[in-house]
């Protein structure tokens, strides 16, 4: 019997150390992991994005500091009551598009659900993603839709991230609405070399202390993203706007960005025409001094020829050769 106690003790204590919760979300990390290699999103990003890819970011440091642009995905996990939230984030070094700044973080998240809230992750499904495009600013354009819909129930979905903006849709003719800046051309399939587990912010795993970072919204998007509320809007065939500002505002803008689109462009062909204008009048200039030195030389060479044949004529004169 003590033997029997003793190897049902091992048992149980080889059973405990598998399981591990390192940010102390109630999930298991490993669980986690899976979970986000198994619903990964197949991302689209532009191919003269002027950032190039998705940054891995230095690990350990208190802010972010981009290591290498390479595509790296970083992922966060948590529970929605009985389900669970997968999250995937596209980081950048700057958002380089108009009114750019500084380090960028944008995001897709799916919601799963089984049949017990401790099943193995093989057994979970998604039911509905949601893509976020320029949070919380007047010309958001997230939007949401059942798993369903983007055909999307077992593995993630196809996501266009907008050039240079880096925001996220399901939809790239969708890329053109809201204020009307993004642009979703040139898009070439992203392969991301690895997914790393964020953590929670009070406790950052993998070395992401940088999440945390005031100076850029990560942390306040670990937020969940589906609510009741936007589950009940979901609709059967379509996606929907999620928390969506003023479409009308966002028509003023939009004319406003395409005004300044056509000044934009404007000043490219002046620029453009002033560059050719320049390159033509330096060309008229350089061909002009050529057809200049040429002529010096060829008088200059004539005028010697002559000065020789004076001076042979003259040593004649006097009975030299």
């Amino acid at each position: 019997m003590p033997l029997l106690r003793l190897a049902c003790a091992c048992f149980l204590a080889v059973g405990f150390a598998a399981a591990t919760d390192a940010d102390g979300d109630g999930l298991d990390d490993a669980l986690e992991q899976q979970l986000l290699e198994r619903f990964q999103p197949t991302l689209f990003v532009s191919a003269t994005d002027c950032d190039g890819l998705p940054a891995e970011m230095t690990p350990g440091l208190g802010e972010p500091v981009v290591a290498a642009r390479n595509g790296t995905l970083y992922g966060h996990v948590i529970r929605n009551g009985a389900r669970i939230e997968v999250r995937y984030f596209h980081l950048w070094g700057r958002d380089c598009g108009r009114f750019g700044h500084a380090l960028d973080a944008e995001h897709i998240a799916g919601l799963l659900e089984a049949d017990h809230p401790d099943a193995p992750a093989g057994e979970w499904k998604a039911i509905a993603w949601y893509a976020g495009a320029h949070e919380d600013t007047m010309c958001e354009l997230s939007t949401a839709a059942k798993a369903s819909v983007l055909r999307a129930e077992h593995h993630g979905p196809a996501v266009w991230v907008s050039n240079g903006k880096h925001a996220s849709y399901f939809d790239p003719k969708h890329c053109a609405a809201g204020c009307g800046g993004d642009v979703c051309h040139s898009n070439r399939r992203l392969r991301s070399p690895a997914i790393v587990n964020l953590g929670e912010a009070g406790k950052p795993l993998n070395g992401t202390a940088w999440l945390q970072y005031s100076k850029w919204p990560l942390a306040v998007k670990l937020r969940p993203d589906f609510t009741a509320e936007l589950l009940a809007q979901l609709e059967p065939r379509s996606l929907v706007a999620a928390r969506r500002k003023s479409p009308a505002m966002q028509g003023v803008v939009q004319v406003s960005n395409t005004t300044m689109n056509a000044l934009d462009a404007s000043g490219r062909k002046t620029g453009n025409a002033l560059d050719r204008s320049a390159s033509n009048t330096a060309a008229a200039v350089a061909d002009a001094t050529e057809r200049t030195g040429s002529a010096v030389e060829r008088s200059a060479a004539a005028t010697g020829r002559s000065l020789d044949r004076a001076a042979r004529s003259v040593r004649r004169f006097f009975g030299g050769k």
